[in-house]
């Protein structure tokens, strides 16, 4: 946990590095930071100010990293991408000892995707779903086409959703940070590893170890799972009945995992209704997660398709929820005006019965 405190900021002996008293800060601008710890977050996040804004601070495990010329190589491509729907890395705090200590990044106080799915008081209609994947596609097609190439990781979990719905995908680009293992080919032997994290893998990433950024068909293969999460609003490989979930599937992550790597005719993917979307979304979607990454459209034909599909419908979110606001303070407004008139009625017609008769 991070007390509140404040930090002057100057230039220190490192490219692209901000030193602040004991601490420095990697990053392309300069300003106060202030830390100060949150309720609802993950309790490796918490919230900070920097530059008047707030930021989230992920905090890194302690005196494990250390500020290489591989990370900062990293850095600086990272620094040149800029899109509204990517998570905006402001820059990484290192300790007196050039350890890395957390993560300055944009603040995304909806959470993650998967948090916005499970979130039952969140009414997700197709305009809204449909804001949520235009988001993703167009970030996807940036990054595809950017120096960073590939995602690798790409998950609901690492796609982030901020005040304005807005979806900014995260975790791209800095492999420094991620664990060996989760680079491995799946075993059938394997214990302890975080399976979950692998349920959005291409098959033929499971069969073999992971480049560090991943490949560009395997991105594609995640975002066809997390269409049919969009669809059904529920976890990869899950059903809206989550007691048909070991029936359908099979059981365990890993038992899943295993089958998917397989790569058993018909190939096991997650059991969406074809009449739960739209006849032009599920043949995106099983086109993306084909058995075989040559048969998978790239980003720059699916955000040509999710455009289609999508309309100006998906545009603005808030603008969507402000228009349904509207509509049902009308529909209020309406109601009132019946249950006024029906009122009125009434009260006429009583004082009509009670009113003496001419004698």
């Amino acid at each position: 946990m991070f007390h509140s405190q404040g930090f002057s900021v100057t230039h220190s002996k490192y490219p692209f590095f901000l030193q602040q008293d004991s601490r420095s800060v990697v990053t392309m601008d300069t300003g106060n930071t202030m830390m100060s710890s949150i309720g609802n977050q993950p309790d490796n996040v918490t919230l900070a100010m920097y530059d008047g804004n707030q930021i989230a601070l992920t905090v890194l495990p302690s005196k494990v990293f250390k500020a290489t010329p591989g990370l900062i190589a990293e850095l600086n491509e990272i620094r040149t991408l800029t899109h509204p729907n990517l998570h905006r890395l402001i820059g990484i705090c290192l300790d007196e000892q050039n350890f890395c200590e957390f993560l300055a990044q944009e603040a995304c106080l909806k959470g993650s995707l998967e948090d916005v799915l499970e979130n039952e008081t969140i009414k997700l209609d197709w305009s809204f779903k449909f804001s949520l994947l235009r988001d993703l596609t167009e970030g996807m097609h940036y990054l595809h086409g950017s120096v960073i190439i590939s995602h690798g990781l790409l998950s609901a979990r690492n796609c982030l959703v901020d005040n304005r719905f807005m979806v900014k995908i995260s975790n791209y680009g800095i492999r420094t940070f991620v664990p060996s293992v989760d680079f491995q080919p799946l075993e059938k032997s394997d214990e302890g590893r975080d399976f979950k994290l692998l349920l959005w893998r291409a098959p033929e990433l499971l069969r073999q170890v992971m480049p560090p950024r991943g490949t560009q068909k395997g991105d594609v293969y995640g975002y066809g799972i997390i269409i049919s999460q969009l669809i059904l609003r529920c976890e990869p490989f899950d059903t809206q009945d989550s007691d048909n979930r070991a029936r359908g599937y099979g059981g365990t992550d890993k038992e899943i995992l295993l089958e998917v790597k397989q790569g058993s005719i018909p190939p096991l993917r997650p059991q969406v209704p074809r009449a739960a979307c739209s006849p032009e979304l599920y043949q995106l979607m099983e086109r993306c997660w084909s058995e075989y990454p040559i048969e998978r459209p790239s980003f720059v034909k699916i955000t040509e398709i999710v455009r289609k599909i999508a309309g100006k419908a998906s545009n603005n979110i808030i603008d969507h929820l402000l228009r349904r606001m509207e509509q049902y303070a009308n529909s209020l407004e309406e109601q009132v005006a019946q249950k006024t008139e029906q009122v009125r009625i009434l009260n006429y017609s009583t004082s009509i019965q009670h009113r003496p008769s001419p004698s």
